[in-house]
């Protein structure tokens, strides 16, 4: 899947898209390329990091972990709904967006927005108590 080409639309050069490639890649895929930046290896990076990382299946398992790893809802701390909200609304966004919506039907996340729907209920009820 092709995103956005901010390339293309802010007219940047091979030079300004390497410097922005070396002020955010880090860890494993600044490892994966690092060799390779410089101007006239733009296109390269780029399909590097798109093959090592660019895997759908891939992104959605870091996001399923990511939201099962996630704290318990905590009834007297509702920001903590509000952060589990947040990460459930970005995995479903990026699914969405990878045109992997299929994968909302996965049973960790079906059971995630259950989770929050029960504790958004909950916390809607507690805030309905300190009002009345």
């Amino acid at each position: 899947m092709k995103p956005w080409n901010s390339t293309k639309t802010c007219e940047y050069s091979n030079a300004e898209n390497i410097s922005r490639l070396r002020k955010c890649l880090k860890g494993k895929a600044l490892d994966a390329v690092e060799d390779l930046l410089a101007p006239d290896n733009v296109q390269n990076v780029m399909e590097v990091l798109e093959m090592c990382f660019g895997r759908p299946d891939m992104i959605f398992a870091a996001l399923v972990e990511k939201v099962r790893r996630f704290p318990d809802v905590k009834e007297n701390r509702l920001e903590t709904l509000l952060e589990l909200s947040h990460a459930v609304r970005n995995a479903v966004s990026t699914m969405k967006s990878l045109k992997c919506s299929g994968h909302l039907n996965n049973p960790t996340i079906l059971k995630t927005k259950v989770h929050c729907t029960e504790a958004a209920g909950n916390a809607s009820t507690q805030l309905g108590q300190r009002a009345g």
